[in-house]
């Protein structure tokens, strides 16, 4: 649930309805448009329950589903009680969860899912967040060059494997309800995190802890120091400045030079990197293999 905070920030620039078709294309995929909002969102749109076109966040730091209360008012749901997740930071944040009858994307039906509701939704006419359970069995791919979701087959998943560069992940599942994936990142010239992918936010966090052993002087004009309130009303110290890059570890075809980076006290992992990194690139998320494919080509 990394990328709360980023969210409250930007997501009415997310309130803009788009429309698409989601052909099979030559290979055999299924497609599906995507949109990228001013603010860095990936925004789907999402058949609730068999009936209801609705526009969603897809948000691969979610964790867990979450719905509108206005969007809940119209289905048929179940009470399964509350989910307690927390923000990169450690905040906790308790939401009531409903087990719902489904949810399509392009054909592709999870059943049964359980989603949680959250009022902040409501306040910018956003009906929800897809989380990666949605595509637990179901290896897909963001071409955030052309602003498409792609569904592979085995077939291209494996192609993906032999045309591009592949890392593994590591998959966090929290009692089959909430699920995030991280991998291994290289910043500056050698410093290895282990950050969550993170498409609810637009950049790259990573814990104050690192600030000494990447030589960042905080008093240092290239450093701003500013002072954020959290959802939660928290107040949050923040370092912000470039580093020379950071890229995949392993993978340096993926670098991105003088990224800015976002650094805050207490993370509860090394780091959170977002669409910044992924924009103009195709990735490929293999959650059932633990795999991540990326094509190397793609600038």
């Amino acid at each position: 649930m990394g990328s709360f905070s980023y969210l409250v920030r930007i997501l009415v620039l997310a309130a803009v309805a788009f429309s698409g078709c989601s052909p099979r294309s030559d290979d055999g995929r299924i497609s599906h448009p995507l949109r990228i909002s001013e603010g860095g969102l990936i925004l789907v749109n999402v058949l609730v329950a068999d009936s209801i076109e609705c526009r969603f966040i897809l948000d691969t730091g979610a964790g867990i589903h979450v719905v509108s209360h206005a969007l809940l008012n119209r289905i048929s749901s179940a009470p399964e009680g509350r989910f307690t997740g927390f923000r990169h930071t450690g905040e906790r944040i308790d939401l009531d969860i409903h087990r719902i009858a489904s949810l399509t994307i392009a054909g592709v039906r999870q059943d049964n899912p359980i989603v949680a509701v959250w009022s902040v939704l409501d306040s910018f006419k956003i009906d929800g967040i897809l989380s990666l359970k949605f595509f637990e069995e179901h290896p897909f791919t963001l071409d955030l060059k052309d602003s498409i979701l792609f569904f592979e087959t085995s077939a291209t998943l494996s192609a993906k494997a032999e045309q591009g560069r592949s890392v593994p992940i590591r998959v966090h599942s929290d009692r089959g309800r909430s699920l995030d994936v991280f991998a291994d990142f290289r910043v500056s010239d050698s410093l290895k995190l282990e950050c969550i992918l993170d498409t609810g936010s637009p950049g790259t966090v990573v814990d104050a802890r690192y600030i000494g052993a990447l030589g960042i002087d905080t008093t240092s004009a290239a450093v701003r120091q500013r002072i954020r309130k959290s959802i939660l009303g928290t107040p949050e110290a923040e370092y912000v400045t470039a580093v020379s890059a950071i890229a995949l570890w392993d993978v340096p075809q993926t670098s991105v030079k003088q990224p800015r980076i976002v650094f805050k006290h207490g993370l509860i992992y090394d780091g959170l990197v977002g669409t910044d990194f992924m924009l103009g690139r195709k990735i490929t998320f293999d959650i059932s293999g633990r795999r991540l494919h990326v094509n190397v080509d793609v600038e």
